[in-house]
């Protein structure tokens, strides 16, 4: 399990540096495909690790929450279901009669199923939050030059000031 988690840091951190070096933005491809291995390297350690008891098996919960953060909302809900199939799967067929508490697992997977619609939610109101960061950032060079040729036109001289009270603008008629 250690080493399969020491592979998997190096893997992503390989490809995050990768990706800065080149300049070039991890698509969602790479996000999804991260997303799986995460799910697959969780499912094997909570397997090797005592399946439902398992004290790992809270790591499904941080694997969907990044996916909720990298991946549009249905992409989220899709690692979070697929997080339940793997983690039914392995604790219901692959570990049959070790005294599964079916009701526990049930719980369990409903905690999942609260967690990607929880940080689903969260994520949309970042990416809409960021969206209108973006629009709004697009608008402040036209604002700037609507400000500065108003100032410029001013009969009236303006200037301005910071609080060392160093020059930071003078119009034309406070040049005059």
């Amino acid at each position: 399990a250690t080493l399969a988690f020491a592979v998997a840091t190096l893997a992503t951190v390989g490809s995050a540096f990768y990706a800065q070096r080149t300049q070039r933005p991890l698509g969602l491809w790479y996000y999804g495909a991260q997303c799986a291995l995460d799910l697959l390297l969780v499912t094997a350690v909570v397997h090797i690790t005592g399946g439902w008891s398992s004290q790992f098996a809270a790591l499904y919960i941080l694997v969907i929450a990044g996916a909720s953060l990298l991946l549009p909302f249905r992409g989220g809900l899709a690692v979070a279901a697929a997080a339940c199939v793997l983690y039914a799967i392995d604790v219901i067929w692959w570990r049959p009669g070790t005294g599964t508490p079916f009701a526990g697992v049930g719980v369990q997977l409903a905690f999942l199923a609260v967690v990607a619609v929880g940080s689903g939610f969260v994520a949309a109101r970042l990416r809409l939050a960021g969206s209108g960061r973006e629009a709004l950032a697009a608008q402040l060079p036209k604002v700037q030059l609507e400000a500065a040729e108003i100032l410029r036109t001013i009969r009236s001289g303006i200037i301005t000031v910071d609080g060392r009270e160093r020059l930071l603008y003078a119009n034309p008629a406070a040049s005059e």
